[in-house]
Formats: structure tokens, C-alpha cells, sequence
């Protein structure tokens, strides 16, 4: 097996051959590519002091404590966020699975939301559609927040992984 990796290697190109390291080298390596997960008082730090807009609280609110897709939340209305019945409807036209989803509002998304009021049927009227300019525009909004705090710049996506981060260190 190891022959044929190697071999595989040998007709690579050198940019794109692997260097030969030592054991130690790769063990550093492994350590630095660990993820880092921000702390829950970072995470609050973020949206408390770095987003400067309700609009901007609510939707990275939402993708911090819902873990939800961004294309499915620049698809939401003010239909789907149910206030009093304390949910938000995922319909299956926004899904990534097809299938309609309701998720409970947590009480610390349910204050920033409280405090949001978009000014058009859809939530976030700026980004709907979801189109590639929506996720720009909200990925620079992010950076400048994380850097506003003095936080290690991230993606979208990276709500999603430190959410499911802070679901398995419960113990169930």
C-alpha cells in the first residue's frame, strides 16, 4: 500500500508533492490545525459589541444559536419567526433537506429578535434570495465585527461547527 502511495506521488507535480517530514514535524502540524472554538463570552462579545445593527444581531443570532444554513435564513420572513409561539419555521422551499423545520427561539435569541423589526415582509430584505453578493456583504459585515472586538476573524459556517462544538461537550 505504501509503494503505491509513493508511487502515486512520484508522478505529481513537485508543487504538489508532499514534503518529507519527520514524525515531530507532522505532530506540530496536527496541533496547529486543531480548531480553535471561541468561548461562549466571545460569542456573546460578538454580537453584543461587535454587530452595530439589530438586523445584523438577529442574523448572525440565528446562525449562532440555531446553527442554522445562511441561505436558509436570507430566505425567512417575518411569517416565519413566530414570536409568541416562541419558533421559527424553516420551510421546505429553504431547506437543504426539503423538509420544513421548526426550531424553538432559545431566550437569548428571542431578546435580539425582540428588537428587530424589518421594515418588508422578508427578514432580511437586503440579503433575500440568498445570492452570492447577500453572502458577501454578510461575510464583511462579520469580519469587521470580529475585528471591532479584537476577535480572530471567521466564516459563516463557522457557527455551525462551534454550535455543534457546544452541543457535544454537554453530557447527555
Amino acid at each position: 500500500m505504501l509503494d503505491a502511495v509513493e508511487r502515486r506521488l512520484s508522478e505529481c507535480p513537485p508543487q504538489l508533492q508532499l514534503l518529507n517530514c519527520s514524525d515531530e514535524l507532522l505532530m506540530q502540524d496536527r496541533e496547529q490545525m486543531k480548531p480553535n472554538f471561541w468561548t461562549t463570552e466571545q460569542m456573546d462579545r460578538l454580537l453584543e459589541e461587535g454587530c452595530l445593527t439589530n438586523r445584523d444581531r438577529a442574523f448572525f443570532g440565528i446562525l449562532r444559536y440555531l446553527g442554522a444554513h445562511p441561505y436558509s435564513v436570507y430566505q425567512l420572513t417575518v411569517h416565519d419567526v413566530d414570536l409568541i409561539g416562541r419558533l421559527i419555521i424553516f420551510n421546505q422551499s429553504n431547506s437543504k433537506t426539503g423538509r420544513t423545520h421548526y426550531v424553538a427561539i432559545p431566550e437569548p435569541l428571542y431578546q435580539i429578535l425582540l428588537c428587530y423589526h424589518p421594515s418588508s415582509e422578508t427578514l432580511f430584505p437586503d440579503w433575500y434570495g440568498g445570492c452570492k453578493r447577500a453572502s458577501l456583504q454578510a461575510t464583511m459585515i462579520l469580519q469587521k465585527a470580529c475585528l471591532r472586538v479584537g476577535l480572530p476573524r471567521i466564516t459563516l459556517h463557522y457557527f455551525r461547527a462551534w454550535l455543534w462544538q457546544e452541543l457535544s461537550n454537554y453530557q447527555f
